[in-house]
């Protein structure tokens, strides 16, 4: 599974990016040179998205760019088999679980195949995970929903716990303190339950 660089690794296996080590050793790269989160490739896109938003450049000029297949065109391919009613295979389309992949909650943001048409998105059902896939993913769902639970409730040792399984944090007292810091430059958005 580890075996190349891939897109999600730093999700699924936070702690490796904790290890120089193991950076060197299978080639991860924090931010890979060539790829969206490049800041060099990634500041065209954003000024040209302030410049669409703004009136000031056609959205042409972004549906020409090549290789935004995924990510850009992708999407109209989606709103037009919808409208339009031209029925589309997608192989990843972010849904609530609601049973598509078995042994994990329904509420559970997944990425599945699935058909799209103008009767909307028809998700093609997973069914079970390898144990490995499973034993990587229920911890960040668990986090996941220690995360929601603190926000809502501004519970500062949810927070830490959701921290320490995200897995990026190996020590409570770095995690108080990143949380702390993270509190007093956010101020002036949170809930005033945040403050106290």
């Amino acid at each position: 599974m580890i075996a190349g660089p891939g897109r999600h690794v730093a999700e699924s296996l936070p702690h490796i990016f904790m290890k120089p080590e193991a950076i060197a050793k299978y080639n991860f790269k924090l931010f890979p040179d060539g790829t969206i989160y490049d800041y060099k490739v990634r500041r065209p896109y954003e000024e040209l998205l302030r410049a669409i938003a703004s009136d000031t450049k056609p959205i042409d000029e972004l549906i020409r760019i090549r290789g935004l297949e995924e990510e850009g065109i992708g999407v109209v391919n989606l709103m037009e088999s919808i409208v339009l009613d031209e029925p589309i295979f997608y192989p990843g389309i972010n849904v609530a679980n609601d049973g598509c992949i078995e042994g994990l909650s329904s509420w559970s943001v997944v990425e599945v195949p699935a058909y799209v048409d103008s009767a909307g998105i028809h998700l093609i059902r997973v069914g079970k995970l390898h144990k490995s896939i499973v034993g990587l993913t229920i911890p960040r769902i668990m986090q996941y929903e220690l995360t929601i639970d603190a926000v809502l409730t501004g519970d500062r040792d949810l927070a830490i716990q959701a921290m320490m399984i995200d897995g990026y944090t190996d020590d409570i007292e770095k995690a108080r303190k990143i949380l702390s810091e993270l509190i007093e430059a956010e101020a002036k958005w949170l809930p005033g339950y945040w403050l106290r």
